[in-house]
């Protein structure tokens, strides 16, 4: 009989972020409303206007950057074999972080501009303590936030998740630690 795996946190993240939506959707319709103008009623779009053609191509440039970012999610679940995170669409699979791999988990608040340079996919291989220079692999998933799940790995690479679901996350991790899959 095959042993079913269940899983004990499960968590997809959107952008809830309403000013990047506006910032984004207003960008979107200022290069809209100048390929309106430009193209179709023949006025100059700005002081040094592009031609319609460069136009028209950073137009849809700006609206396929700015609905990747809009539509990306951050897609995590737990179970008793380890973490999977998925960055969707800049992971098109999950990455994973079998149990046996993970020196320690646990949730903490952190911050992700000073810690990872912002949000998103994040690597940071270069920190600087006491006046040298280490060289560490750390990498960060996250949406937005400041609540996360740290995993520090047995080969001294760190890894941060953010969730928005902090409490659950450590109900989670209680439960596996109690089948003895998890070290605080």
């Amino acid at each position: 009989m095959a042993r079913v795996n269940l899983i004990e946190f499960n968590e997809r993240q959107y952008q809830k972020s309403w000013w990047k939506w506006l910032l984004m959707i207003g960008l979107d319709l200022m290069f809209i409303v100048g390929v309106i103008m430009q193209v179709g009623y023949g006025r100059a779009f700005g002081d040094n206007p592009m031609s319609n053609t460069m136009l028209i191509i950073v137009t849809l440039f700006v609206i396929i950057f700015s609905s990747v970012l809009l539509l990306s999610y951050l897609q995590t679940y737990i179970n008793d074999e380890g973490v999977y995170v998925m960055y969707f669409p800049f992971h098109l699979k999950y990455k994973f972080f079998s149990w046996e791999s993970i020196e320690s988990a646990k949730v903490r608040r952190y911050n992700p501009l000073t810690e990872f340079g912002g949000w998103g996919v994040k690597r940071n291989r270069l920190r600087f303590r006491n006046f040298r220079v280490q060289v560490k692999s750390n990498i960060c998933y996250t949406v937005s936030g400041n609540n996360g799940l740290e995993l520090i790995l047995k080969d001294g690479t760190k890894i941060m998740i953010g969730t928005h679901s902090p409490n659950s996350l450590e109900e989670a991790l209680n439960k596996l630690s109690k089948k003895g899959k998890v070290d605080g």
